[in-house]
């Protein structure tokens, strides 16, 4: 798809290097001056970025704000597992479409629910993991985004025998889009069990190997004015290991795990590059919100976690007769959807009776055929051992394990969510290369935090588009306008 004729910007990749923090930005630029990275933040436009809430501090709501241009109480995606938000406010590639541009959007946060107009104007859309119920575009994509949803949902632990479905969901994968990096990884993956640490990292540097595989083919085809592509695997990364690794001395830190998964995100910015070099792109990479070292109190030792991993065995247990599918969302959220209101109102009568001697299991939320279940931990606190039976008179004696439900373990937050992101903006036609002696001023990040509800005009600024009435002011030196 060519660029259209009435905007004289070039075209624009945003990389969502979703959590990214300054401190892991910077610290590993510092150690590896000739890496991608370091490059990139030398020539870029680099800011801070700011989100402000009052609601929980995530990343869904951080990007929703990012993409409409409006904080929290008027986008109304307030925590991570919302799946619908009250606001009609246009998206930022649903406003580019409306001016005839064209867009690509490869797991990008919040298009799941802010829509992207299926017209000729669309070149590709693979919603995040999280959004069953949206299609991807173009048909081709539909398997793909199946299969990485099954793989994710097994290796959370939230389908019974995860490992061997693990293996065999990912299969096709890999007999598609085979590559000998791609076995090498998957190995040391089976042979570990769901949330250990090295399990986690080797999930996400496949999926991620793989998704920009997918991207890069996607973007080649279609040559969109604006595409997006969303990178998970920075905020596993330091979520598992930040303090530990920006506390490391310097040789500790080569050999680190999180080194490691920096370096294959360091190897996709060089293949983001020259894909923009090629089709003559500026680049962009921003995070959302950040991470930080977690505190002694954020960061303890991981406490058992219980999840439901077999739904199948909790509806016969309970004896619903009908379908119902499982949405993936954070733990240790859990979403069903049913096929109609009324299965949704039954489903919710028969999960509310289940009681132990403390209390109700489940916390039930209904929106439409949508149901979203909270596990009532002190309710399940007295069942941490397997096959000790319910309360008496309380769902006929049954074991804990007959409702589906298993004791979960998660490896300790080494990061924590921080209010403050990054953005760097590169222009393609000033890019140098590798060997450049241009050095910036470190550290990169050093100006005032920009409020992420500044970001959606400056891009529309970008593409010659006026910002939407009651939106916040342009700041035309973030994109060197």
């Amino acid at each position: 798809m060519a660029s259209h004729p009435m905007t004289t910007r070039r075209p624009l990749v945003l990389l969502e290097a979703n959590e990214a923090s300054c401190s892991l930005f910077e610290t590993y630029a510092a150690e590896f001056p000739n890496s991608q990275l370091a490059q990139i933040l030398q020539q870029s436009i680099c800011t801070p970025t700011q989100f402000s809430t009052t609601y929980e501090l995530n990343w869904w709501s951080a990007w929703a704000t990012l993409y409409l241009g409006v904080g929290p109480d008027e986008h109304t995606l307030v925590n991570q597992n919302v799946l619908k938000a009250s606001s009609t406010r246009q998206s930022f590639w649903q406003l580019l479409q409306s001016h005839g541009l064209t867009v690509g959007l490869f797991g990008t946060a919040g298009a799941h629910i802010w829509v992207p107009l299926r017209n000729n104007t669309l070149a590709f859309f693979l919603p995040e993991k999280y959004a069953h119920h949206v299609l991807p575009f173009p048909r081709a994509l539909r398997r793909y985004a199946a299969l990485k949803s099954k793989i994710s949902l097994a290796n959370d632990g939230y389908l019974p025998n995860n490992q061997g479905l693990s293996s065999l969901a990912l299969l096709p994968l890999l007999f598609r889009h085979f590559r000998f990096e791609h076995l090498a990884l998957l190995i040391p993956w089976l042979r570990h069990t769901p949330h250990n640490k090295s399990a986690l990292l080797v999930r996400a540097r496949l999926a991620h190997k793989i998704d920009l595989e997918k991207f890069l083919l996607e973007y080649k085809k279609t040559k969109p004015d604006f595409a997006s592509f969303n990178v998970g695997l920075i905020a596993t990364g330091q979520h598992i290991f930040l303090g530990e690794w920006l506390a490391c001395n310097t040789a500790a830190r080569r050999r680190h795990p999180l080194t490691t998964l920096m370096h294959d995100f360091d190897n996709s910015l060089g293949l983001l590059l020259r894909s923009c070099k090629k089709h003559h792109a500026n680049f962009m990479i921003a995070s959302g919100i950040g991470q930080q070292p977690g505190t002694d109190d954020q960061s303890t030792q991981a406490a058992p976690q219980w999840i439901l991993n077999d739904l199948t065995r909790l509806l016969r247990t309970i004896r619903f007769p009908h379908p119902v599918t499982r949405s993936h969302t954070m733990r240790p959220n859990i979403t069903l959807l049913t096929r109609n209101d009324t299965e949704a109102i039954n489903l919710k009568t028969r999960l509310e009776r289940l009681r132990t001697s403390v209390g109700k299991i489940f916390s039930v939320t209904q929106s439409d055929c949508q149901l979203t279940l909270h596990l009532n931990v002190p309710a399940l606190a007295p069942y941490e051992k397997p096959l000790v039976k319910l309360g008496r008179r309380k769902v006929a004696h049954r074991h804990i394990g007959r409702l589906g439900l298993k004791l979960s373990f998660n490896p300790a937050l080494n990061g924590v969510h921080d209010s403050r992101g990054l953005l760097t903006y590169l222009r393609i036609d000033q890019f140098k290369s590798a060997d450049t002696r241009t050095k910036a001023s470190f550290p990169y990040f050093n100006k005032p935090a920009v409020d992420l509800r500044h970001i959606l005009p400056t891009l529309l600024g970008y593409f010659e588009i006026e910002p939407l009435v009651n939106m916040a002011a342009p700041i035309a030196s973030l994109l060197d306008l």
